[in-house]
C-alpha cells in the first residue's frame, strides 16, 4: 500500500493548514495500513473515527477562515468539503454495519489519494494564495475547536480529542498541548 506523504507540491505555505494536512495524512496511513487481526481491527475503527472527526474539524476551520477573509471561491470550496465529509461518513457507516475488509481499506486509500491530494493541490493552494495575500496575518490562523463550537461551526458535543497535531519528534503515548489544542495518546 502506498504511504501518503505531504510532499513539497502539497504544501500550501500556510503553516496551520499544512499542519492539519500532515495529521490527516498520518491518520490515513494508519487506516490503510491496518491488518485484520483483532487488535488491528480495533485500531482501524478508532483511526477511521478519528479521521472522520478530524476532517470535520479541519473543514470547519478552513471554512471559518474563508468567511473571515472574504475568500471569493467559498461556495465551491465548501462543496468539495461536503463531498469528502459525506464520503468519510459513508466509510464509517460501512465499517460499522458490514465490518472491515481489505476492499474497504483499498477504497479508502484510493479515495484519499485521489480526492485529498487533488483538493490540496488545486483548491487549498488557491485558498492559501488568498490567505497569504491577506494583510491581517492573525486572520489566517485556523481556529481551535472551542472557537468553532462557540460560533456554531462545530456541534457543542464535538470531541476535541480528535485534534491531534503531530510535530517532528512526536513520541507516541506522550500527550502534548500545542497552541492550546489538546492532543491524545496514540498507539505507535
Amino acid at each position: 500500500m502506498t504511504k501518503f506523504i505531504l510532499t513539497a507540491d502539497l504544501l500550501t505555505g500556510v503553516k496551520s493548514i499544512d499542519g492539519h494536512h500532515r495529521t490527516m495524512f498520518e491518520m490515513a496511513n494508519r487506516v490503510v495500513a491496518a491488518t485484520f487481526d483483532g487488535k488491528q481491527i480495533e485500531l482501524f475503527q478508532e483511526t477511521l473515527s478519528f479521521l472522520q472527526g478530524y476532517v470535520l474539524y479541519h473543514f470547519a476551520a478552513e471554512e471559518h477562515v474563508m468567511k473571515k477573509t472574504g475568500y471569493p471561491r467559498y461556495e465551491p470550496h465548501r462543496n468539495w468539503h461536503e463531498q469528502f465529509r459525506q464520503k468519510v461518513s459513508g466509510y464509517m457507516n460501512r465499517a460499522q454495519t458490514r465490518g472491515i475488509s481489505r476492499e474497504l481499506t483499498l477504497e479508502i486509500s484510493y479515495a484519499i489519494e485521489d480526492w485529498l491530494k487533488e483538493h490540496i493541490r488545486i483548491t487549498d493552494k488557491d485558498l492559501a494564495s488568498h490567505l497569504n495575500a491577506h494583510e491581517d496575518k492573525t486572520a489566517i490562523e485556523l481556529p481551535t475547536p472551542g472557537t468553532l463550537k462557540k460560533t456554531g461551526e462545530l456541534p457543542m458535543d464535538f470531541n476535541e480529542d480528535v485534534t491531534v497535531i503531530y510535530e517532528e519528534g512526536y513520541k507516541p503515548g506522550i500527550p502534548r498541548t500545542i497552541r492550546g489544542v489538546r492532543t491524545i495518546k496514540t498507539p505507535p
